[in-house]
């Protein structure tokens, strides 16, 4: 039997949902820590044969979102990895923010692209965290211009903007118009 990428996908989904995913309460931490460390040898693999760079991978680009997003319509078995994290991610949120926390600061400093939208996505996902919070730690830990992440920095900036005050506010319209794009 040939397996297509879909049905990869279908069957590594299936695993996920019904029997992964009910057991976050006992599995999350090794989940992460086994699940990140694979996709950190990915990408090291891509590296070594120059097809990835810290800013670029083609999983990372394949993903328009890290959310459920209408775009993300023809599943890789990858996605089932990033789907498992973004669960566990937002399990610990509800169950353990101060792991939330840990793991938010170790992927959004990441050198894969994919692990720091994760961490980017974390930010909108911690319980107690204000509007002014998520902000600030995404200036103070992440900044507003990189390329790989730029669908879950903007949507921080998005649900989180109009909410906080105005002397955030103002920190966020700086980090924009200090930006200089580099010379090509």
């Amino acid at each position: 039997v040939k397996c297509t990428p879909l049905a990869d996908y279908s069957s590594l989904e299936k695993v996920w949902t019904e029997h992964m995913k009910p057991q976050l309460g006992s599995v999350a931490q090794h989940l992460m820590i086994g699940i990140t460390q694979r996709l950190e040898n990915i990408h090291n693999e891509l590296l070594a044969w120059e097809q990835a760079s810290n800013g670029w991978d083609l999983d990372s680009y394949h993903r328009s979102a890290i959310e459920p997003h209408e775009q993300d319509q023809h599943p890789n078995a990858v996605d089932v990895l990033i789907d498992s994290v973004r669960d566990t991610l937002e399990w610990l949120g509800a169950n353990e923010p101060l792991i939330l926390e840990t793991w938010m600061l170790r992927l959004a400093t990441s050198n894969v692209p994919l692990l720091r939208r994760l961490g980017i996505h974390a930010i909108n996902i911690h319980p107690s965290m204000s509007a002014n919070d998520r902000l600030n730690w995404l200036l103070d830990h992440v900044g507003l211009h990189g390329i790989s992440e730029h669908h879950e920095v903007y949507r921080v900036v998005e649900l989180n903007y109009a909410k906080a005050s105005e002397t955030v506010r103002k920190f966020v319209v700086d980090a924009i118009c200090v930006h200089q794009l580099p010379a090509t």
